[in-house]
C-alpha cells in the first residue's frame, strides 16, 4: 500500500508519517511543504450526533499534476482508494487515470461535499458512512447503487 498526499514538515506531518509507517504504508508519495499547515479534522460529538471541522492546508494543494507526477504508481496499483480531503477536481482527475488503466476505483466520501454527476461512472465502489450518508449533498438512499457489503455501495448496479 501506498500514500500520495502532501503534508507541512510539522508534529501533525510527523505524527502522521509516524502512523502510517507503523502501519506498513510506502510514504515515498508523500510531499512535504514549509509553507502550509498539515491537513486536520476535529470530530465534535454531542447526544448521538457529530460534526467535523475540516481545516484541509496541504491536502488542499494536490492537484492533477501530483497525479501525473505518480503515475508510474498508480500503473502498479490494483486497487485506487480516493477521498474528498483532496480537492474534487483532483479525485475526478485521479477517478479518471485510474478507471482508463482498468483499475478498481474505491471512494471514500469524506468529508461530504458536492460531486460532479460524472464522477460516478469512473467509481467502482463507494465507502458507505452510515451516519453521514444521508446528508451527503446530491447522495439519497435512491442513486442507482446496491449493496455489496455492509460497509460499501457498488456504483451503477
Amino acid at each position: 500500500m501506498r500514500a500520495e498526499t502532501k503534508i507541512r514538515a510539522d508534529a501533525f506531518g510527523d505524527d502522521l508519517l509516524a502512523a502510517l509507517r507503523k502501519e506498513g504504508i510506502d510514504v515515498s508519495g508523500v510531499k512535504r511543504l514549509a509553507d502550509t499547515a498539515t491537513g486536520v479534522a476535529s470530530i465534535y460529538v454531542a447526544d448521538g450526533d457529530n460534526s467535523i471541522l475540516v481545516v484541509p492546508g496541504a491536502n488542499d494543494q494536490v492537484t492533477p499534476a501530483d497525479i501525473d507526477q505518480h503515475l508510474d504508481k498508480l500503473k502498479e496499483a490494483d486497487i485506487v482508494l480516493l477521498q474528498l480531503e483532496i480537492p474534487v477536481e483532483t479525485v475526478f482527475y485521479a477517478a479518471r487515470i485510474a478507471k482508463s488503466l482498468g483499475k478498481k476505483v474505491i471512494l471514500n466520501p469524506a468529508p461530504a461535499r458536492e460531486l460532479p454527476q460524472e464522477l460516478y461512472g469512473c467509481i467502482d465502489y463507494i465507502r458507505r458512512i452510515a451516519r453521514s450518508w444521508g446528508g451527503t449533498p446530491g447522495w439519497g438512499r435512491t442513486r442507482r447503487t446496491r449493496t455489496v457489503t455492509s460497509s460499501a455501495w457498488r456504483c451503477g448496479g
